[in-house]
């Protein structure tokens, strides 16, 4: 059986903002989606894209490189 974790968003201090991204693939296909928030969690950026890439790393790369 698969061990599964909470992961919780956790804001960043004061003055900062914190980019939060993620990319999937299917069939040769992919989705990069970047997420900038500030301390209040306020939407400050964000972007998505859809690329050509076969493998899951390679969209999350992709996905870090966006922003």
């Amino acid at each position: 059986m698969r061990k599964t974790e909470k992961v919780r968003w956790e804001a960043p201090e004061a003055g900062w903002v914190k980019a939060n991204c993620d990319g999937a693939c299917k069939v040769g296909k992919a989705t990069v989606a970047v997420v900038v928030r500030d301390q209040s969690r306020n939407l400050v950026d964000g972007a998505g894209f859809l690329i050509n890439a076969k493998e899951p790393e390679i969209a999350e790369a992709l996905a870090v490189q966006a922003w």
